[in-house]
């Protein structure tokens, strides 16, 4: 028998170390599974941070393309009110030689051209305004006003030697200005937009 209990001895520490073995593989899968859980939550936390970021760039990306499409759009729109509002100005230059707001400005306007040709010269103007440029000379003999139709709307100042050109035109008076006049625009229209 004491075979018997021997093996039966043997075969009780047979089990132990089987159940020992398991129990202790098992608590070494729980915690390699535990471990490998651990940093496949890191690794998406890390992927879903990376990716969040890619999309928050990308996402700034659209929106400022966006904002730049509509500032384009914005400008867009008010250069084209701007060349609507300067077309409709010099619709308004020819009515203009026949006011008398613009003949009474005249001799004011030959007076600060006079200042670039101080020597006189030729007076070229429209017919319109000849006689209040001529009174607008005070009878100066080194001043001449010639009445023509290719002069525009105003005069133009020729010297006698025909290297200066003051060119006293309402388009050209109103190309020189409408760089401000633009921006004054501009600024009423978006203060009455608001």
């Amino acid at each position: 028998m004491a075979l018997a209990q021997l093996m039966a001895a043997l075969e009780r520490g047979g089990e132990d170390e089987i159940r020992r073995i398991r129990e202790e593989a098992e608590a070494e899968v729980a915690r390699l599974g535990e471990e490998i859980r651990a940093r496949l939550d890191g690794r998406r936390a890390s992927e879903r941070a990376r990716l969040q970021e890619r999309l928050r760039g990308e996402t700034e990306l659209c929106l400022s393309a966006a904002r730049l499409e509509g500032r384009h759009r914005v400008l867009a729109a008010r250069d084209g009110m701007l060349e609507r509002v300067l077309e409709a100005v010099r619709t308004r230059l020819p009515p203009a030689l026949v006011d008398p707001r613009y003949s009474v400005a005249l001799p004011d306007a030959l007076e600060w051209a006079l200042g670039f040709v101080p020597e006189g010269g030729v007076v070229l103007c429209s017919p319109e305004i000849a006689r209040v440029m001529r009174d607008g000379s005070h009878g100066r003999a080194d001043l001449e006003v010639r009445p023509g139709l290719d002069t525009g709307t105003g005069f133009i100042l020729v010297s006698a030697d025909d290297s200066i050109r003051v060119d006293g035109t309402l388009e050209a008076r109103l190309t020189a200005a409408w760089p401000e006049l633009a921006m004054r625009i501009a600024d009423l229209v978006e203060k009455g937009a608001r």
